[in-house]
C-alpha cells in the first residue's frame, strides 16, 4: 500500500517535447519503503526542494555572485567612447582571462551601462545575477529574455525556468530554434533563440540542459528533509504523558475507554503539555510513554547531509556554520570559496553574456569581473606597502590595491589617500 500510493504520488511520465521537464530519482521512495522504485521529479518540484542546506549554500553561492563588480572593458582604444586606462595588474589580469594581449581600457559610458543599472521596471542587475545563479544551482540552466524596440535592447527579463522549454532538432545536442514559455495554457509564448540568453550547467550526455547541485545531491537534501518530517512528527506525537498511572486490576469498559481518550487529549494535547503525568484512582501501575532519546537524535546524518550537500556546491563549511571557526580558517574558506567557486561561475557568466548581449553592441567591447582579496586587510595592507616600497609595484597600482582612486602624477596631483 505504502508503495503504491509513495509511487502514484512522485512518479511522472516524460513528456517528449521538453528534455528538461523530468529529473530520474529513486532515493525518497527507497529511504520509506526499503526498495528502489524510479520516480521522476519535474523542475517545479526540484524548485520547492530548495531549503534546508540547500537554500543556505545555493544562496551563499548566488549573493556572493551579485555582489562582484562588473566592467565593461574594450579591446584596443575606442575614438569617440569615454574611457580610462587600466593599471598594469589589472590590464595583465584581463589579458589573462581573455587570453588575449592586446590593449584594453575600460569603458566608463555606454548604453550597457545603463542597462545593467535597470534590467527592467522591477529588477536591478543584482536581482538578475540572484535569480540566474539560484536556478543554475536548481536546474542547472537559467534563462534571460532580451526585450527589443526598434532593433534596440531596451531591457532583460530574467524567466521562471521551470517554465522553460527549449525546442531543438535533437534532445541532446542538437541546435536549439526556439524556447517555449509555458507558466499556463493562457499565458503560453514562444521565442526566438536570439532573444534567450541561456546559461547552463553542461554535463556529457545532453549539451541542450544541464544539470545543477540540487540535483547531484539530491540523495543528501531529500535525506536531510526526511530526518526534519520524521522527526517534527516525533515531536508532535510525543505531546502526550510521559507516564501513564493505571488501574491494573480492572478491564475498563468501552465508556471508560472513550472516557480516558477524551480525557488524554484535553488534558494533554499539544506540546506545552509534554511531561505532564496522568492520574487514575485504584489499584495503580506506572507505565512509561516516552521515547526513547535515540530515536530523536539524528545529528550524525543531518551532519553528513549538511557537509555532502556544502561539497556539491563547493561551500566551505566555515561560511554555513560556526562550528570550530576562527579567524585564520575564515579567510582560508573565503579565498578557497572565492577561486574553487565563485569565479569560474563568474566566468562562464560573463562569458555567456558577452556572447549573447554584449556582441550585439561591438564585438570589442567585453564585460568582465573585478577579483576581490579576502586576505586578512592588515596582511593585504602589509605585503602592498612592502611591494612597493622594493619597487615591485608602483604607487597607483598600491592605492589600487589599498582602495584608493588611482592619481595622475604628470599633473602634479600628490595626494597619498
Amino acid at each position: 500500500m505504502i508503495k503504491q500510493f509513495l509511487s502514484s504520488l512522485f512518479h511522472k511520465t516524460l513528456p517528449i517535447k521538453a528534455p528538461n521537464s523530468t529529473y530520474s530519482m529513486d532515493q525518497l521512495i527507497h529511504v520509506l519503503t526499503g526498495e528502489a522504485i524510479t520516480t521522476k521529479y519535474t523542475p517545479k518540484e526540484l524548485v520547492q526542494l530548495h531549503k534546508n542546506w540547500v537554500y543556505a549554500a545555493n544562496n551563499k553561492i548566488a549573493s556572493t555572485m551579485s555582489t562582484i563588480p562588473i566592467k565593461l572593458y574594450y579591446k584596443g582604444k575606442p575614438t569617440k567612447t569615454p574611457h580610462k586606462e587600466l593599471s598594469t595588474k589589472r590590464l595583465s589580469s584581463i589579458q589573462k582571462a581573455i587570453k588575449k594581449e592586446v590593449k584594453i581600457v575600460e569603458i566608463t559610458e555606454h548604453p550597457i551601462l545603463d542597462l545593467f543599472k535597470n534590467i527592467n521596471d522591477n529588477m536591478n542587475y543584482t536581482d538578475m545575477v540572484m535569480q540566474v545563479a539560484q536556478y543554475l544551482g536548481i536546474l542547472g540552466t537559467a534563462f534571460v529574455r532580451i526585450e527589443r524596440k526598434d532593433n534596440q535592447i531596451i531591457a532583460l527579463h530574467p524567466l521562471l525556468s521551470e517554465y522553460v522549454t527549449p525546442l531543438a532538432t535533437n534532445s541532446k545536442d542538437g541546435k536549439i530554434t526556439a524556447y517555449e514559455y509555458n507558466i499556463d495554457d493562457k499565458s503560453k509564448v514562444t521565442y526566438s533563440a536570439e532573444d534567450i540568453i541561456q546559461f547552463t550547467n553542461f554535463i556529457p550526455g545532453n549539451n541542450i540542459i544541464g544539470t545543477g547541485e540540487l540535483e547531484l545531491c539530491l540523495q543528501a537534501a531529500l535525506r536531510y528533509n526526511y530526518y526534519d518530517a520524521y522527526e517534527m512528527y516525533l515531536a508532535k506525537n510525543n505531546s502526550r504523558p510521559d507516564n501513564l498511572v493505571f488501574n491494573f486490576k480492572k478491564n475498563l469498559q468501552q465508556k471508560e475507554r472513550e472516557e480516558l481518550v477524551k480525557q488524554l487529549k484535553k488534558q494533554y494535547n499539544g506540546v506545552r503539555q509534554v511531561g505532564k503525568p496522568l492520574i487514575a484512582e485504584g489499584e495503580l501501575d506506572i507505565k512509561n510513554l516516552g521515547l526513547a532519546p535515540k530515536d530523536l537524535e539524528y545529528q550524525v546524518g543531518r551532519k553528513w547531509s549538511r557537509e555532502e550537500i556544502c561539497a556539491v556546491y563547493g561551500v566551505p563549511l566555515a561560511l554555513v556554520t560556526t562550528e570550530s571557526i576562527n579567524r585564520a580558517n575564515a579567510f582560508a574558506a573565503m579565498d578557497f570559496f572565492q577561486k574553487y567557486t565563485i569565479y569560474p561561475k563568474m566566468s562562464r557568466f560573463c562569458e555567456k553574456m558577452n556572447e549573447q548581449l554584449v556582441s550585439e553592441y561591438d564585438p570589442n567591447a567585453f564585460i568582465w569581473f573585478e577579483e576581490r582579496s579576502v586576505l586578512d586587510p592588515s596582511e593585504q595592507a602589509n605585503i602592498t606597502i612592502t611591494a612597493y616600497e622594493k619597487g615591485i609595484i608602483d604607487k597607483n597600482e598600491a592605492r589600487s590595491i589599498l582602495g584608493f582612486e588611482m592619481v595622475d602624477e604628470s599633473k602634479g596631483d600628490t595626494n597619498e589617500g
